[in-house]
């Protein structure tokens, strides 16, 4: 199904309406745009099934790519910073 210059309009406020409370609930700006656009991308899947758009619905998408978001964070290794690393602590020993 092709997409219509409406259905880019909707996509892009969508686009944009989402990109809002992502940033408001502390996402950098990048994060936040990459979320908005996963957004982005499961409104034109579901519009392009030929299903009609509720707001609703695109709450319950940004709720699940929030929470995917989240749960991506938290399974990511916390980098230590170099001055903290035990083997860069013993690294510099050797250099000085």
């Amino acid at each position: 199904m092709p997409i219509t210059p409406a259905d880019e309009q909707l996509l892009q406020a969508v686009f944009e309406w989402a990109r809002r409370p992502f940033r408001r609930k502390g996402l950098t700006e990048h994060d936040a745009e990459d979320c908005a656009a996963e957004v982005r991308l499961q409104v034109l899947s579901h519009l392009q099934q030929g299903r009609t758009l509720s707001f609703a619905y695109t709450m319950q998408v940004a709720r699940g790519v929030l929470a995917d978001f989240v749960q991506a964070q938290q399974q990511r290794p916390q980098a230590l910073p170099l001055y903290q690393s035990r083997v860069q602590s013993s690294l510099f020993a050797l250099l000085l």
